[in-house]
C-alpha cells in the first residue's frame, strides 16, 4: 500500500515536473520578457513617408483582439434613413426625370450646325479629337457636324476651347497654341468655354485665361449643372439601357431575375473582398489628400478592400468597360469607393460614380461631393454618401450589414428597374453617345433653339 503511494507521489511529481519546464519555455517572456519568434503574415502596411498603402509581408505579434461590437438596430436606422420607398408614382415621376432622351422633340427638320473643336489634340493622352456627323441621331441631334479643321474658324456656328487642354500647359505654352483670331471674329459666332476636370485642379494657376479671351465666350460647356450644356459623366438612362437592355431594345430579363443573377456573381459574405477602389493620385490637390486620408482610416478599420493605382504600389491596365482591370473583375465585390479628387466642388461627380460603380453593378460609396449635389443627379436609392454617418466605423458597419443582408444589399439596385414600357434601344440614349459628342449634340440643339428665340424677338419686338 505504501509503496503504491510512493509511486503515485513520484508520478505527480514528475507530471508537475513537465508543466513547470513547458510553461517556462513557452510563456517565459510573460515572467522574464524572452520572447517567442513571431509568425510572418500578410497585412496592410501604410508607410507614411510615401503615403502610400501596399500589403506586404510583416512580423505581426499574435495578440488577442477585442471583439468587434456590432449594433443591428442602429444599422436598421441607417437603411431606413438611406433607403426611401417609393410609391407608383414615384416611379412614374422617376421614369419620367431619368429617360431624358424620351423627353427632347425632335431636331431633325432643322438647320444644319457645324461646330469647330479648336483643340484637337486633347492633352497628355495624346489622343485626337476626330471629326464626325450625327447622321444616326438625326431625330434627337438635327443635321450635326463636328469639325476639326481650322479652314471652318470663320464659317462655323460655333467654336469650342477646351480649357482642360490649356490647364495642361504654361501660360507661354498656351499662347504658342493659339487661340481663334479675335480681331476679325464672326460675330454670330458662339465662342464655348469647354472644361471637363474639376476646379481644383487649376487652383495652382487660375489666370491660365486672360481677362479679354475669357470674356469672349458666351457659352459654358461642363460638368456644372449651371453651364449652358452640362456635360455629364453618366446618366441612370444610359446605365439602365445598357444593363437591362439588348442592342435590339428588348429587356433582358425580368426583375426578378436580374436581381439574382447579380447576386450570384457577387462574392458571398466572408470573403476576402466586398470593396474595390482603384485610385493613383494620392496628393496633387487637396481633395485628393482628404479622400486619401479617409480611405486609408477605413483600410486600417477593417475595409476589405481591392485596390489598384499607383497609390497601392499597384498600377495595371484598367479597362472598366470590360468590367474591371486586368487583373480583377469588378462586378465580384458589391461597393467601389467613388471618392472624388475635389472636395465640395460645385456639381463634381465623374466616372467613378457613374462608370466605376454603376456599370460595374456596383454600389458607389461617395466622398467628396457635397451630399445636395449627388442627391440632385443621382437616381433614387442608388448610392451611400461617407456624411451621412456619425463615424468611420459606423460606415464600416453598415457596409459589412449590407454585405451580409442580400435583401437589404438589392434595394440599392432597384433603381434599373425604373424603365418605360416598350422597347428601349441604348442607341438612342443621347449619354451613348459619349461625354464629348453628347454635349456637341445638345450644342447644336441650343444654337438652333437660341436663333429661333433671336428671331421670334425680332418678328415680334
Amino acid at each position: 500500500m505504501a509503496r503504491n503511494s510512493s509511486t503515485t507521489t513520484i508520478a505527480i511529481i514528475v507530471f508537475s515536473a513537465y508543466i513547470f519546464v513547458h510553461v517556462i519555455f513557452d510563456y517565459g517572456h510573460v515572467f522574464f520578457g524572452h520572447k517567442r519568434e513571431r509568425d510572418i503574415t500578410e497585412e496592410f502596411m501604410i508607410d507614411v513617408s510615401t503615403k502610400k498603402i501596399r500589403k506586404i509581408s510583416a512580423p505581426s505579434k499574435k495578440k488577442k483582439t477585442a471583439k468587434k461590437t456590432t449594433n443591428p438596430g442602429k444599422m436598421e436606422l441607417y437603411h431606413k434613413k438611406l433607403i426611401k420607398p417609393l410609391t407608383n408614382e414615384d416611379k412614374e415621376r422617376w421614369i419620367k426625370k431619368i429617360w431624358e432622351t424620351n423627353q427632347l422633340e425632335s431636331h431633325e427638320n432643322r438647320e444644319e450646325v457645324n461646330i469647330l473643336w479648336w483643340f484637337t489634340n486633347t492633352g497628355k493622352s495624346g489622343k485626337k479629337r476626330e471629326a464626325r456627323n450625327f447622321d444616326e441621331f438625326k431625330d434627337k441631334c438635327g443635321p450635326c457636324n463636328l469639325v476639326t479643321s481650322r479652314s471652318f474658324e470663320k464659317t462655323a456656328d460655333a467654336i469650342v476651347v477646351s480649357n482642360t487642354v490649356m490647364s495642361h500647359y504654361t501660360a507661354p505654352q498656351v499662347a504658342r497654341r493659339k487661340f481663334p483670331d479675335m480681331t476679325s471674329r464672326n460675330l454670330s459666332q458662339i465662342w464655348v468655354f469647354e472644361n471637363k476636370e474639376s476646379g481644383i485642379k487649376q487652383e495652382h494657376e487660375p489666370r491660365t485665361i486672360n481677362p479679354e479671351v475669357d470674356a469672349a465666350y458666351n457659352a459654358t460647356m461642363s460638368y456644372r449643372t449651371d453651364s449652358d450644356i452640362t456635360r455629364h459623366f453618366g446618366d441612370a438612362e444610359s446605365v439602365i439601357a445598357q444593363l437591362r437592355f439588348d442592342a435590339d431594345g428588348n429587356l433582358v430579363s425580368s426583375n426578378e431575375d436580374y436581381a439574382k443573377n447579380l447576386m450570384k456573381r457577387k462574392f458571398p459574405y466572408g470573403s476576402e473582398y466586398n470593396t474595390a477602389w482603384f485610385v493613383s493620385n494620392c496628393d496633387y490637390t487637396s481633395g485628393a489628400r482628404k479622400r486619401f486620408a479617409f480611405g486609408k482610416e477605413m483600410i486600417e478599420k477593417g475595409l476589405k478592400l481591392y485596390s489598384e493605382g499607383e497609390c497601392f504600389g499597384h498600377k495595371t491596365e484598367r479597362q472598366f468597360h470590360r468590367g474591371g482591370s486586368a487583373e480583377f473583375p469588378l462586378q465580384r465585390v458589391k461597393f467601389y469607393l467613388a471618392f472624388e479628387n475635389a472636395y465640395h466642388c460645385n456639381d463634381y461627380i465623374s466616372e467613378k460614380f457613374w462608370r466605376n460603380s454603376f456599370m460595374n453593378e456596383l454600389v458607389p460609396v461617395v466622398f467628396g461631393p457635397h451630399p445636395d449635389d449627388v442627391r440632385r443627379v443621382a437616381p433614387p436609392n442608388s448610392y451611400i454618401h461617407s456624411e451621412d454617418f456619425d463615424s468611420v466605423e459606423d460606415l464600416l458597419e453598415y457596409m459589412d450589414f449590407l454585405d451580409k443582408n442580400d435583401t437589404a444589399y438589392l434595394e440599392f439596385h432597384k433603381w434599373k428597374n425604373l424603365y418605360p414600357s416598350g422597347k428601349n434601344p441604348h442607341s438612342k440614349c443621347l449619354q451613348h453617345l459619349g461625354t464629348v459628342n453628347r454635349t456637341i449634340c445638345l450644342l447644336c440643339r441650343l444654337i438652333r433653339d437660341r436663333r429661333a428665340k433671336k428671331s421670334a424677338s425680332l418678328t415680334n419686338p
